[in-house]
């Protein structure tokens, strides 16, 4: 398409999708812990990806450790400097942490894992660690980010 200016710009709807994938945590060796339950669904409309989910570790971490990552969004982020997404974790449960902390997050550019992170310092945020994820640990969450 063209602007009055001769311009051009993407169309604005050129792609719409909808569906469901299955969210996963694992850590930087891509070391994942067996799953409760794990459910995730998506709206893609253009560049904008909508996605929520519901994710449960199972009775064992098995060899997971280290700081908790998000992972299997249905798309990579778009590759901007400094385009990071915030995320909401909303609900979480059968967690390793105080009372009075909460959980949330990052999508870095050009990724599909979120860093999970715990307000837990008096400067801000630490990384989630599988230690206070936990056995049987439980969230749900929602992110808007832009595709590649």
């Amino acid at each position: 398409a063209q602007t009055a200016a001769g311009g051009t710009v993407q169309e604005v709807l050129n792609h719409y999708e909808q569906g469901a994938f299955t969210p996963i945590f694992q850590n930087s060796g891509g070391e994942q812990t067996n799953y409760g339950h794990a459910a995730g669904f998506y709206v893609r409309i253009g560049a904008r990806v909508q996605a929520h989910g519901y994710l449960a570790v199972g009775d064992s971490l098995q060899s997971a450790s280290g700081s908790v990552q998000l992972g299997g969004l249905p798309f990579d982020s778009v590759n901007i400097t400094n385009g990071h997404s915030p995320v909401n974790i909303g609900w979480a449960n059968s967690l390793n942490i105080t009372a009075g902390q909460t959980l949330g997050g990052y999508l870095s550019p050009n990724n599909s894992l979120i860093q999970v992170h715990l307000w837990d310092a008096g400067t801000g945020t630490t990384e989630l660690q599988f230690s206070e994820l936990s056995v049987n640990g439980t969230l749900m969450f929602f992110i808007s980010y832009n595709a590649v």
